[in-house]
């Protein structure tokens, strides 16, 4: 009796030990994925491309010109985050602004079709802001949309201030529209009208539960559990 037990004592440890590893390898995985950042820029630029041709030489030329600026703020936890805004093509006749937030590993270069649809079609001011840990924003890891929104918050009140149009939207892809959904539960101000949620999630348990399948073929236990309560302790 006691060497079956000692034996699923070891058992129990093992499985223990290997779960928090592939816990700990998950979280990594998940929200600390690599390269990103500043080191990720040529890739999301040539994405930009891919979904509209000359999205990045239209970018490049509106900041030549001094019309796409660049601003820096202190995020809701005190890390630098980044943005670029532009007035509307006729910003006398302004329609709105448009807050473009980006998705999962990406940043504000990749939705550039949509921030040049509000701004030359729709003739909106545009804010698009870089997430935390990604793009030019510091930050440890990826929000997941939840911490985000903090952050959108903040970016829609600057734009606010800069362009003092009482008609603001909201637009996010992925990850940038479930950070849209969460913002939208918030108490806000009057200014914030209208909300784009554009292949969001309402579940980021559910969005982890699919990429460990279709990634690993594994399902969520163990190790989503373990991986949970170690970005917990984070």
């Amino acid at each position: 009796m006691r060497k079956l037990l000692n034996a699923a004592l070891l058992l129990l440890t093992v499985f223990s030990m290997t779960s928090c590893l592939a816990g700990k390898f998950m979280c990594n995985y998940a929200l600390q994925p690599t390269p990103h950042g500043v080191d990720d820029v040529e890739r999301t630029r040539y994405k930009a491309d891919s979904l509209l041709a000359g999205s990045t030489a239209w970018y490049d030329n509106l900041k030549n010109q001094g019309i796409l600026k660049d601003i820096y703020e202190d995020g809701y936890n005190g890390k630098k985050v980044h943005a670029v805004y532009a007035p509307a093509a006729d910003p006398a006749n302004a329609n709105g602004t448009a807050v473009v937030v980006h998705g999962y590993t990406d940043n504000h270069y990749v939705f550039l079709y949509l921030v040049r649809m509000y701004r030359d079609e729709l003739n909106y001011n545009v804010m698009v802001p870089d997430l935390q840990y990604h793009g030019y924003s510091e930050g440890d890891a990826v929000q997941m949309g939840w911490f985000d929104r903090y952050d959108v918050e903040m970016w829609a009140d600057k734009a606010y201030q800069i362009f003092h149009n009482d008609f603001t939207v909201v637009h996010g892809v992925s990850m940038g529209a479930a950070t849209t959904m969460m913002m939208s539960g918030d108490n806000l101000p009057d200014y914030i009208k209208a909300f784009v949620e554009d292949c969001g999630y309402s579940s980021v348990w559910d969005q982890f539960t699919t990429n460990l399948h279709d990634s690993f073929h594994l399902p969520p236990f163990p190790i989503l559990y373990s991986a949970s309560r170690v970005c917990k302790k984070r």
